[in-house]
């Protein structure tokens, strides 16, 4: 049986925030992708068969959703990390170039897979556990799985020489996966429970977190841009991470103030001179003061519940509808609408081309820059801290304006910034920074909202299956953009050229142009999808103002009654 813990689910959300920075190990790869290229001396596309492996590997992850279901989350985050853990020293043992293609192909495959399986298991506990703050929570979950690629970062380059000594990076995601697992998973199994805080705490806690990350992911841009790497700054990094440990501190409310008065009211009372002289007191006026403090107490509770009823009927009079169920589909109903194909076309698009960025960063450099010695550390804390920015703001902002501004809003806002990117890339290479930043933001936008979107358009029921069915998305787009388009494209122009490492803004052109072309079409499935949308959310909105009002009533019921 589990034990009842103070405030498990601030417990499990920190537990599940670290299973979501597992899952940002994805976005390693490009800073250790030429030990793997060095190594097996392969070509553009081989390496990005590699990572299209590593992609489908976590995004094609369906398995996950019911291990979550069936099992719980705990669970998924054990097998997640124990995955990671196997996969990461394998790749690492192979990188003496004799471990046979198909091998390493399998071995990344094994390894995105386990990171899909430790996104889940964050995510579906997040939504469980803060169904009036999913956006909030699921936001900063996501936030710290954009900043895996920066914190990791300052560890490697703290420790190790990355000319020298790259191929070591696998050997430290598995080092930190075992951590991560080895603590994370018993904590989410004994804590896992819905938050009891009422709105109002749960909200500034979030705002505390939100502000928080903001402020420890502009001090990892300080770190990249000056590359500032020491044994402090490493403390400092990863000793930030733990600071949302905090928030289990169980916030006061004015309930909590009431119950504690009444709860150490007779302690005090008996010390006091009227509390000897009550002691004198014969039992029958005992008896008669009990009975009429119970009167009192039942006239009060009949008249909290009077208004706990008129304040719920004033609500729904002045919101002028009638109340109307949201919708709750299976998975196989939701397979066959319309609005989950304009979700998941969005979705293969934005998450595509990001991850085709991301992939490719350290060879988008050399070729936008026309130097084989750039390197990409970077562009790609750039990368990170705007990815990671866009998934606190757009978690943050989309709960704060919900009911004013629908979250399919934000994902158009999403689309426009990464065709923009796109186009921006063409105009000079001293924009690469700024390109970097929109994709970024656009990527960690969509990662922000998807799950929220599914669960919200499409119900709670079955929602791990529901997610990680919307979540295959992501391979799609790594396998459309990042290896079939931007591979071939590339190998291409390095043919043409007569060399290995191409150069040029003709390496990622063509890709570049085609990407933004789909960017710009997502737009307007993001356009059709908000007003497709409507009538779902006003009834989503609805369903939430109306626990709201009742939760108000409920604490005054129940400090009447105490």
């Amino acid at each position: 049986m589990r034990p009842d813990v103070t405030n498990g689910a601030w417990w499990t959300f920190c537990a599940g925030s670290f299973s979501c920075f597992l899952t940002g190990m994805t976005y390693t790869y490009g800073a250790w992708s030429p030990a793997v290229k060095k190594a097996y001396d392969l070509s553009q596309t081989d390496l990005n068969n590699l990572a299209l492996a590593k992609d489908l590997g976590g995004f094609l992850c369906v398995d996950s959703g019911l291990v979550s279901s069936r099992c719980g989350p705990h669970v998924t985050l054990a097998l997640g990390s124990l995955g990671t853990v196997v996969s990461s020293i394998a790749i690492w043992a192979s990188l003496d170039g004799k471990t046979p293609y198909s091998v390493m192909v399998l071995l990344f495959l094994l390894f995105g897979h386990s990171l899909g399986y430790n996104d889940n298991a964050g995510i579906a506990s997040s939504v469980a556990n803060f169904p009036r703050q999913k956006g909030n929570a699921v936001g900063l979950m996501k936030a710290l799985e954009g900043l895996t690629a920066a914190v990791m970062g300052t560890a490697f380059y703290t420790f190790f020489d990355a000319q020298t000594q790259l191929s070591y990076y696998p050997l430290l995601l598995a080092l930190t996966a075992s951590l991560i697992g080895f603590l994370a998973a018993p904590i989410m199994r004994v804590t896992s429970s819905p938050v009891t805080e009422e709105d109002s705490v749960v909200s500034k806690k979030f705002f505390l977190l939100t502000v928080s990350l903001l402020c420890y992911t502009c001090f990892c841009a300080v770190i990249g841009y000056a590359e500032f790497y020491n044994p402090a700054t490493f403390a400092i990094s990863f000793l930030g991470l733990f600071c949302m440990f905090i928030l289990v501190r169980r916030g006061r409310s004015g309930m909590e103030e009431s119950m504690n008065l009444l709860v150490n009211y007779p302690e005090k009372h008996q010390s006091s001179p009227e509390q000897h002289q009550s002691r004198t007191t014969t039992a029958p006026e005992q008896h008669q003061r009990s009975s009429s403090s119970r009167s009192s107490s039942s006239n009060s509770s009949d008249r909290a519940a009077a208004a706990a009823a008129a304040a719920a009927e004033q609500h729904q009079s002045s919101t002028g509808a009638t109340p109307v169920e949201r919708p709750n589909l299976s998975v196989s109903q939701m397979m066959t609408s319309i609005d989950f194909y304009l979700v998941f076309y969005m979705c293969i698009v934005l998450q595509g081309g990001g991850m085709m960025f991301a992939n490719n960063m350290g060879q988008i450099v050399k070729a936008i820059q026309q130097d084989e010695r750039a390197g990409p550390g970077l562009l790609i804390t750039i990368f990170s801290v705007f990815n990671t920015v866009a998934r606190v703001l757009f978690g943050f902002g989309s709960e704060s304006l919900k009911g004013r501004i629908n979250r399919p809003w934000f994902l158009v806002f999403s689309g426009s910034l990464m065709t923009a990117g796109l186009l921006f890339i063409n105009l000079d290479a001293s924009l690469l920074g700024l390109v970097a930043a929109c994709i970024g933001f656009a990527m960690g936008g969509v990662f922000a909202l998807q799950a929220v979107l599914v669960e919200e358009l499409f119900g709670p029921k079955s929602f791990p299956a529901k997610y990680s069915c919307c979540f295959t998305a992501a391979s799609f787009g790594s396998l459309i953009f990042s290896d079939r388009l931007a591979g071939l494209v590339y190998d291409a122009e390095a043919r043409r050229q007569g060399s290995e490492v191409c150069t040029g803004r003709m390496c990622f052109a063509l890709t570049f142009d085609v990407t933004a072309a789909c960017s710009a079409l997502a737009v307007c499935a993001g356009v059709a999808l908000a007003l497709r949308s409507r009538e779902t959310y006003r009834c989503v909105n609805a369903s939430l103002e109306r626990p709201a009002v009742q939760q108000d009533a409920n604490i005054s019921l129940q400090t009447q009654r105490h």
